[in-house]
This record gives structure tokens, sequence and C-alpha cells, in this order.
């Protein structure tokens, strides 16, 4: 972001990098050293044409950070931002990645740094010979991320993700600025669909948050000096198998201020197996599977209700489902929230699967489940089940966004962090459209 206001477009869910766009402005009230360092000139831009048959290899990272004026109340010694990104680092290195470091903010600056070289100057006049920190060119830079990642690497880029206007001068009122927003979110979700649908794209977002001791400057680019703990945010680009290993080897979660995260990802093409478990505590009522049908079963027969004990008058069974092919996390798979069921059954629980399940040493399967799903009616409980697994936008998205920042600061939300995502919900939606649903797992109970 820039030491005014930025515009950023953008968004990847989710957990996670996002195409966005923000231009900086810069008041005439802001008084703040403004240094561009002509030694450094930017490199030059990637072509904006995702060439499918580029691949690069998998422990490609691409490590953006933001480094406009914005940025500089991070930069303490002991504080959780640089704790984390000595972390990423560290641990990418540990994972055997390949990792190239940058500034970004109105151009793109290779640092030409090893690693330690470059965690060592993770202070205000270490980062502030790059560029021009009064701007940042925030959909450039997603460009440039995704472009870097293409089918094989991953880019990863840490910024504060303020969404703000370049306001030349002018004051305009917090509606103003998200009324202008609104326009330009439809740049991101455009930039997302364009990309996803060149090779599948996944975009990985997660809150982290950290002690921020500096100027903070407010939608209408009056400043104050705060002393707080204040989010920000790491934004993941690459195909999913890429994803999911850096995602695993830098321990995400683990990262000092994690948050939250979410995933966004192509809905086609994922599959699973799965079955119903015919045996078990968790059948209530009888049926039988297809005689001498050795394989995954998904339909059964004969099926009546409990007749006696607590469960008399329902219908319900367990089904075991290997859920390795949806990159998401477990957190998410695990949330009945998640997940739509049809014919009136109700989904009771979904909990991952153990070694010491009781289900083990009554069932057989000749795959390894991920997950159980249990589910039961007191209704209609003949024909045709389906249950639908969604990517679905988690509440935390909405909470981190304000609308106003002018009359407060608050600790744990960014001004038009929302609206800045979605441009990246709105893409997926779009590249989803024909198929909403991640997943369908369809059964069938027969009399």
């Amino acid at each position: 972001m820039s030491i005014s206001r930025k515009t950023t477009l953008g968004f990847i869910i989710g957990g996670i990098v996002v195409i966005a766009s923000i231009v900086f402005g810069l008041s005439d009230s802001v008084e703040r050293d403004r240094t561009i360092n002509k030694e450094s000139s930017p490199i030059e831009k990637t072509d904006t044409t995702v060439n499918q048959s580029v691949s690069q290899p998998h422990n490609d990272i691409h490590f953006f950070l933001e480094n406009s004026g914005s940025i500089d109340g991070y930069l303490n010694p002991n504080s959780d931002f640089i704790s984390c990104i000595n972390r990423l680092i560290r641990d990418a290195e540990l994972g055997d990645h390949s990792i190239s470091t940058y500034y970004i903010n109105s151009g793109v600056y290779e640092s030409n740094k090893s690693s330690s070289e470059y965690l060592r100057t993770l202070t205000v006049s270490g980062v502030s010979s790059y560029g021009n920190r009064m701007t940042s060119d925030i959909n450039s830079m997603f460009q440039e991320a995704i472009q870097r990642c293409k089918e094989g690497g991953v880019s990863i880029l840490v910024s504060d993700g303020i969404y703000s206007l370049n306001l030349n001068g002018r004051d305009q009122s917090p509606e103003q600025l998200l009324d202008a927003l609104n326009r330009e979110k439809l740049v991101t979700r455009n930039s997302i669909v364009s990309a996803a649908e060149a090779f599948d794209l996944m975009t990985v977002v997660v809150k982290m948050e950290s002690e921020f001791e500096g100027k903070y400057y407010r939608c209408n680019n009056a400043n104050q000096r705060i002393d707080q703990i204040r989010p920000y945010y790491i934004w993941f680009f690459g195909n999913p198998s890429a994803i999911e290993q850096v995602v695993e080897d830098l321990s995400v979660e683990q990262l000092p201020g994690f948050v939250n995260q979410v995933k966004f990802i192509r809905s086609k093409n994922r599959t699973a197996r799965y079955s119903i478990l015919t045996r078990g505590d968790s059948k209530i009522g009888d049926f039988r599977s297809a005689r001498g049908s050795a394989d995954d079963v998904h339909e059964v027969f004969e099926a009546e209700r409990a007749e006696r004990g607590a469960n008399r008058g329902l219908f319900g069974f367990s089904v075991a489902v290997d859920l390795s092919d949806i990159q998401l996390p477990n957190s998410y798979l695990s949330s009945t929230s998640h997940y739509q069921i049809s014919s009136g059954y109700e989904m009771k629980n979904i909990y991952e699967v153990s070694d010491a399940d009781e289900w083990r040493s009554v069932n057989s399967l000749d795959f390894e489940p991920t997950h159980i799903i249990e589910i039961q009616t007191s209704g209609r409980f003949l024909g045709d089940v389906s249950i639908n697994l969604y990517n679905e936008v988690p509440g935390w998205i909405q909470e981190s966004g304000n609308s106003d920042d002018t009359r407060s600061i608050d600790e744990t939300t960014t001004f038009g962090f929302a609206t800045l995502m979605e441009g990246i919900t709105e893409g997926y939606e779009k590249l989803n459209e024909s198929q909403p649903e991640l997943l369908t797992l369809t059964l069938s109970v027969n009399p």
C-alpha cells in the first residue's frame, strides 16, 4: 500500500495471492520522506498473455513484499510480521524450494539478495531504497505474481491489503471511495477468470496480525501515529498441487500471528472415492448392499427403519469418503455447514478418520477414506440421496473489512477489504457458475 492510499483491486480463497489493482495517491497534506532510489530500476514486466505450455518446477517460489510507506509500522524487530517473514523464507529453504525475493510498490524490484541478507534488511531503511514508495500499483503486482507462477511455481505476496484510491488532492468521503471500488473490483474479477481459464489457478488468502507502531493513513489521507495490533494479509497463487506442497512445507497455520485462511479453487473435475458403511454403530435401521458386490457401495437394498430402541422410526448410515483431492483446510471439510443434503436427510456429523475408529473392525474398504459422514432421517428415506460440498466464502472475510476508518482504527479490520475480496470471490463464482458444487456424492436407498 502507499503512504497515502491505494486502489486495490483484487483478491485466492482461501488460506493462500489474488488479482487486484491498487493505485496509490498522495495527499498534499501528508508529510513523509518519499525516497526514490535512482539506482533501483523496476524489472521488465512479464508478458500478460498466459502461456499454457510453460510449466515451472513446483519448488520455485516468488516472494513479493509490498514496501510502500504504509508498511513501515510493521517493520519493528520483535513484531510478528518480521517473525512471520523469517519463518516463511527459512521454512521454504528447508523444503528445498528455490526462492526469488522482490520488493513491490509502483513497480517490481528484484532484491538480488541472499535470503539472509533479505531478512537482515527487513527494516525501514533496508526496504526504502527500492522504487517510489509514494505509490503502489497493486493490479500490476497481482498480474506479475500470477504470471510468474503460471502452471508450476508459487507466488507469495505480503501486503496490508488496504483498498483505496488516488485522490489527486481531492477530498472524498468513504462512501464515494467504496462506490468507486465497487466498480473497480470488476477488473479483479476479470483477471481471476482470465488466469484460471488459462491454467488451474488456486488462490489462498491468509489473514495475519502483528504489532504495528508507526503512521496509519486513513481513507481520507489523514494520518495518525498508532501503537496497536493491525491485520495484514498473505496471498498465494499457483496451481493446486504446487500450493498444497508449499502451504504444507511452510506450516501456514503455525505462522506467528496466523488468524485465518481461505482457499479458492475451480470446482470442475473434483472426484472422490466413497462408500456406504453397511455395518457399525452408525447404522440405523436395516439394509444390505448388492449381493456379491466387491465394489464401493453407493446403493443399498431392503431398507427398513429402526423398529425399537432410542432410534425407533429413524433410518441412517455412514459414508466413508476420501476427500484428499479437495484442496481445502480440514477445518472446512469437517464442518457440516458447507454441505447440503437432499431428500429430507440430515447430516448429523462429519469427522476425520482415525486408526482407532470402530467401523474399521466391521467394514472392509479397498481405499483409505479421510472422513466419515453420518446421515439420518425421520421422514422419507427411500430414493436417491445427494450430498453436495460447496466452496463458500467464510464469514471472516466480511468481518475483516470496514467501510470507514476516519473515526476509529480497529485492530481486526481493514478499510475496503471485503470489497477487495468480492473481486476474487465473484471471479471464482463466474468460473464455477455451471458447476457450483465442488463435489457430489450420489447414493440410492431401495426397498
